[in-house]
């Protein structure tokens, strides 16, 4: 059974998956934040606990000393020799004490017992949140990866079956195949209209395994993400295509921020990352550093090697970005020499006999 899905651009999908990759960082961002805020809260009361049993044992001793102090008073009367009168001694002063030792132990218990009530329902609800949170956590770590490299997958396939069937020179578009199609062994299609606005794509059942991408002639090869010498992306990428040409045009994530997670990039993850380090690792050193994940090296790491990579297609010596405009601006303006880039490089096949 096959779904019908009609597209009205290209770059619609690459801003979903942008929107998805995007999503996923601001929920774990979340996440984070509500776990601090739940281990503060949680310290607090544990703070609390503690004051109050030493308030308990301060109040304990207190009363210890103020009794026998007033036991010591009560026990300094004494008889006169000639009537035989007893003479009390005035102990109100001692006894106020005894009193008041008795009144600070019971409110440091009463505290100490609304403490941990608190704590008692406090530590039932982070129980169920977390379990709920554990679930989330696992869709944004796997589900949502998952499908961001989904749809990286597709408009790989879409951008090189655009890239094979662009007009040649002389052509007009209008003359050109009124409805081309690719179809695989998969059960995939793709068919395209006259119209270069409007794509009509049938996705069935199945899916492509290993790393090449047939397309209408050759095959497309992934080449995981290597480090990619910056002027060779700068000077063979399709520049006018760019939609970032100063400052002025980073929106969501600053220039200043883009900059500084470059150098976090150059100076911490990538010799990292060339020692076999992975995204655990960046989340243990965020944890021994007290960051967040937005302030973190996770994120860095996800940005570069994660599901919003910066990506290229590369035919021949050109490079044709799918993703990453922003980073590749800041990179030439700092002038870095390389960064980790997904590549897929179309490969002509071979002239048949």
């Amino acid at each position: 059974m096959s779904e019908q899905v009609h597209v009205q651009s290209i770059q619609a999908l690459v801003e979903l998956r942008s929107s998805v990759g995007q999503f996923r960082q601001e929920s774990l961002q979340s996440l984070d934040v509500i776990n601090k805020e739940i281990r503060r809260f949680e310290d607090w009361l544990l703070e609390r606990q503690r004051y109050w049993q030493y308030q308990i044992e301060q109040a304990q001793e207190m009363l210890y000393y103020a009794q026998r102090a007033l036991e010591e008073c009560q026990a300094s009367g004494y008889y006169d020799e000639d009537t035989g009168r007893y003479h009390a001694p005035n102990c109100s002063g001692y006894e106020m004490q005894v009193a008041e030792a008795y009144r600070r132990l019971r409110q440091a218990e009463e505290e100490l017992h609304n403490v941990m009530h608190w704590k008692n329902l406090v530590g039932q609800a982070v129980h169920d949140y977390q379990r709920q949170a554990r679930r989330l956590a696992d869709q944004l770590n796997h589900t949502l990866p998952q499908a961001g490299a989904f749809l990286g997958r597709k408009l790989a396939t879409l951008e090189a079956y655009r890239a094979e069937h662009a007009p040649t020179a002389g052509q007009d578009i209008g003359t050109a195949s009124s409805s081309p199609t690719i179809s695989s062994a998969t059960g995939r299609t793709a068919s395209y209209g006259a119209d270069s606005a409007s794509l009509s794509v049938s996705i069935s059942a199945g899916s492509a395994s290993g790393t090449a991408k047939n397309a209408a002639t050759g095959v497309w090869k992934d080449h995981g993400v290597p480090n990619v010498p910056v002027q060779h992306l700068i000077h063979g990428i399709d520049t006018l295509n760019s939609h970032v040409k100063s400052k002025a045009d980073f929106k969501k994530v600053s220039y200043e921020e883009m900059a500084e997670g470059l150098r976090k990039l150059q100076e911490v993850v990538l010799p990292a990352v060339q020692n076999g380090a992975d995204g655990d690792y960046f989340s243990d050193i965020d944890a021994q550093q007290s960051l967040d994940y937005e302030h973190g090296y996770r994120r860095i790491y996800d940005a570069f090697y994660g599901n919003d990579a910066i990506r290229v297609n590369k035919i021949g010596d050109a490079y044709q970005v799918i993703n990453g405009y922003h980073r590749l601006f800041v990179a030439k303006e700092l002038g870095i020499e390389s960064l980790p880039v997904q590549v897929v490089e179309h490969l002509p096949s071979s002239p048949t006999p």
